[in-house]
């Protein structure tokens, strides 16, 4: 097996992983897709909802994961990456958290926000970020819903 095959079956588990660990918002809470946008080195997989999504980016050179929350234009994903039309378009969920101030286990937080050793950095702990992302928006995702477009103020 060639190192290109090995890295894109383990590129295809994380990224299954990833539609399973965030069906949920699709399950329950009526998000539409999810759309899914592959590249060489990375994924991006979006969940949509009326004027917002969810987008999770996997980082496969670096093995970082990535949670917005981003402002849908005309209910479709914009075409700009931070900022469009003078408004800010997409939120990392932990400056979300930051902002507002909502409470969050904060060895769950400092865990999402150290880096790891790149020779720790495996298909396991890029499951793990996953699920510890998955962990944090659960718990905010009906306070996310109810701001809505208001997260981008």
């Amino acid at each position: 097996m060639t190192k290109e095959l090995i890295i894109m079956i383990s590129q295809d588990d994380i990224t299954s992983f990833s539609l399973a660990e965030y069906s949920f918002l699709r399950d329950d809470y009526g998000f539409k897709g999810p759309k899914i946008k592959k590249e060489s080195w990375s994924t991006q997989i979006d969940y949509l909802k009326d004027e917002i999504a969810v987008e999770i980016n996997l980082d496969f050179r670096d093995f970082v994961v990535d949670l917005f929350i981003v402002r849908l234009e005309d209910g479709k994903l914009p075409k700009g990456y931070y900022v469009s039309a003078g408004r800010k378009l997409r939120i990392f969920l932990l400056n979300i958290l930051a902002d507002k101030s909502w409470p969050v286990d904060e060895a769950l937080l400092i865990n999402l926000r150290t880096k790891t050793n790149r020779a720790d950095r495996d298909s396991t702990h890029f499951k793990k970020r996953l699920y510890q992302y998955r962990l944090v928006l659960t718990s905010f995702m009906d306070k996310i819903l109810e701001q809505g477009t208001d997260l981008f103020n």
